[in-house]
């Protein structure tokens, strides 16, 4: 397992360096390859069952293949309101875009998820929602499986992809079970602030903003009552749908849609789905504040939570999110999130084409127990 230190109440690496493992859950090490090749996120551990090789062989969190990188798109990327770039900067502008810290939108309430009286019931993640206790006390103790999903259109050999009917049966398989779905805002005030998570609490996240989430998952959640939180691209969100794409993504109606609708809370991918490890830090800068400006300016709500592109992250990166008040942030790291990993650096479950639904019971086997 990496090396940690304790920091402001948080666990970072040591090193300053990207991670370049993949944690196993006996706790070795499995070298991995940040080779840029897939458009998924590098989320492509292939289950704790996976070898060195076959890591090796999608490259790291990305699966090798035919078809357009959505990294050599970056170009035609949708950076909200204002033109600016991957260097962070526009034209005749030194500083990056301000993330928006609070921006609310009222209107017909949304679905109430939770079953609970909410402080704040048009966005019911929102962690005041949840707080118990008013001084923040660190509780080591909370376990929770966040499953990490991407594309629910099948692709023949793309591994972020599901079978037919696969998520349907997962999902049918957790309700069966008595799991109940989650928020960030649940698990951060779980982590800090006195709140009892309900009984096999679980985490549904969506990367990349696909527009199956919105053709196929969303009428699963309403159907069954689950939450979910998307991890948006906001420069890959546009006005109009464009349904020609082999990936197609979300238009920002969709998104406004879902959001509005309780069932799912939009938060932070980066404007473009760079590898942030490899970026300067005025290139991070507009790669994080520039997605939380648009996202937040669409869904009228602030981005709390952050998933890595490609995995990659350093302490540099780390200290930004902080700093723009990121509560929570999501790894490629194989395992149920606690919080002696680190609130920004916590682990999921990828669940990929190749997931079967043994694996999957196998995988969530702690939470029956």
């Amino acid at each position: 397992m990496a090396t940690t230190k304790e920091c402001a109440g948080e666990f970072w690496p040591l090193s300053g360096q990207p991670l370049q493992d993949k944690r196993t859950p006996n706790g070795g090490i499995e070298v991995w390859n940040r080779q840029q090749c897939r458009r998924f996120g590098r989320a492509g551990v292939l289950g704790w069952s996976i070898s060195v090789i076959a890591v090796v062989a999608v490259a790291g969190c990305g699966v090798a293949g035919t078809g357009t990188s959505k990294n050599s798109l970056r170009s035609t990327a949708n950076f909200g309101g204002n033109t600016v770039y991957s260097n962070g900067v526009g034209p005749g502008k030194k500083t990056p875009v301000p993330v928006i810290n609070k921006t609310r939108k009222t209107g017909p309430q949304p679905a109430n998820p939770v079953g609970i009286v909410l402080r704040d019931p048009q966005w019911p993640a929102d962690p005041k929602n949840y707080e118990v206790s008013k001084k923040a006390v660190a509780n080591f103790g909370v376990k929770v499986p966040i499953l990490e999903y991407h594309e629910d259109t099948y692709v023949p050999g793309d591994l972020a992809t599901l079978r037919p009917g696969q998520l349907k049966e997962e999902l049918r398989w957790l309700v069966a079970h008595k799991f109940h779905t989650i928020n960030m805002g649940q698990l951060y005030a779980a982590f800090y602030y006195g709140y009892v998570l309900p009984s096999r609490p679980v985490l549904l996240t969506f990367d990349d903003g696909y527009e199956s989430v919105y053709l196929k998952v969303f009428p699963l959640l309403k159907k069954y009552h689950l939450q979910a939180t998307l991890f948006i691209i906001s420069g890959y969100t546009h006005r109009l749908p464009n349904r020609k794409k082999e990936f197609p993504d979300l238009t920002v109606s969709e998104l406004q849609s879902l959001q509005a609708s309780g069932w799912a809370d939009v938060e932070d991918h980066t404007v473009t789905h760079q590898d942030l490890s490899t970026l300067t830090p005025s290139q991070d800068r507009q790669e994080i504040l520039g997605s939380s400006q648009s996202l937040s300016g669409w869904v009228h709500h602030p981005m709390i939570a952050f998933c890595y592109p490609d995995g990659g992250y350093n302490a540099q990166v780390l200290s930004l999110l902080k700093s723009q008040g990121f509560l929570l942030g999501t790894t490629e790291h194989q395992g149920y999130a606690q919080l002696s990993q680190g609130a920004l650096t916590l682990d999921r479950i990828a669940v990929l084409v190749d997931t079967t639904q043994q694996q999957f019971v196998s995988r969530l086997s702690p939470s029956l127990q």
